[in-house]
């Protein structure tokens, strides 16, 4: 296996792209880095690359990700974090066996559904866009043990999120005014941070710190009557956050 990285600032032309895609194919790369690249858009011959397994194209001027992205069926990390993107193609979704969608800092206002078809998926990183909600069927990714949604518009969470087998929860420096009791039900869960939200939590959420969680919350926030009543050095376990 091998790859070229370019100097962080250059900005690629399309000529050289479409050489090291060609390049990348007939060596059967399994990674390939084209971030920082100053890229606005992707060709189709990147459907051609079977044998990719992770493609860095972070810190670009993406607006959009071409449709043959759903022809890399051996992707498993796909790093497209800040970008410009809108939305993700829906051919996304036939990308089987991929784990890891980090897609932080773009333009994406709305949960893209595609993800929820993405069984093998890990790792979820939708932080710093202006997602104002999340589908229910967010539930239907099983293998889920890592969500990102910090620094977005979030108003409320999804009671479908306590289906899944979370591990890490952050929904930090969002609008959430309350939470859903189902995250109590997250048995897997080892941090979930709730910091700089307005939101009221239930009692639930001290059954997630009694089984070893890491339970960040903002210091002002309500705190329902039997979790006041627990011992003083649990609530100070409580406000560690800021």
């Amino acid at each position: 296996m091998g790859y070229l990285f370019y100097k962080n600032g250059a900005s690629m032309t399309k000529q050289q792209l479409l050489v090291k895609i060609q390049l990348a194919k007939q060596q059967q790369w399994q990674e390939l880095d084209l971030s920082q690249q100053g890229l606005t858009e992707l060709p189709p011959e990147l459907g051609q690359l079977h044998t990719l397994r992770t493609l860095y194209l972070y810190n670009n001027q993406l607006r959009y990700l071409p449709p043959e992205i759903g022809q890399l069926s051996a992707l498993q990390e796909l790093v497209i974090g800040t970008n410009q993107l809108r939305w993700l193609p829906s051919e996304i979704a036939q990308l089987t066996v991929l784990r890891g969608l980090y897609a932080s800092d773009n333009q994406l206002c709305r949960f893209p559904p595609e993800i929820s078809q993405l069984n093998a998926l890990h790792s979820l990183s939708l932080s710093n866009n202006p997602l104002t909600y999340l589908l229910p069927e967010i539930a239907q990714l099983s293998n889920l043990r890592e969500l990102y949604l910090d620094n977005t518009q979030l108003h409320s969470l999804p009671p479908e999120l306590g289906q899944l087998n979370l591990a890490v929860l952050d929904v930090s420096r969002n609008h959430l005014s309350c939470v859903a009791q189902e995250l109590g039900l997250l048995s897997d869960l080892r941090v979930l941070d709730l910091r700089h939200n307005p939101c009221q939590l239930p009692e639930t959420i001290g059954d997630l710190k009694k089984q070893g969680a890491g339970v960040y919350i903002p210091q002002n926030c309500y705190l329902p009557d039997e979790m006041l009543n627990e011992s003083s050095g649990m609530i100070d376990r409580y406000l560690t956050g800021w």
